[in-house]
C-alpha cells in the first residue's frame, strides 16, 4: 500500500513540475493543448441531438 502511494505522490509531484516548467517556457503551448483537451471532453460529453 505505501508503495502505491509513493507512486501516486511522484506521479502527481511530476506532472505538476512538468506543467510549470512548460508554461513558464512556453505558455502558448500549454493554452493550446488545454483547447484541444476541453473540445475532446466536450466532444465526449456531448448530448446527441435526435
Amino acid at each position: 500500500m505505501s508503495k502505491i502511494m509513493i507512486g501516486v505522490f511522484l506521479g502527481v509531484f511530476v506532472s505538476a513540475l512538468t506543467y510549470e516548467i512548460l508554461y513558464r517556457s512556453n505558455p502558448d503551448l500549454i493554452d493550446k493543448i488545454k483547447d484541444k483537451a476541453i473540445e475532446k471532453l466536450d466532444c465526449l460529453l456531448a448530448v446527441s441531438e435526435a
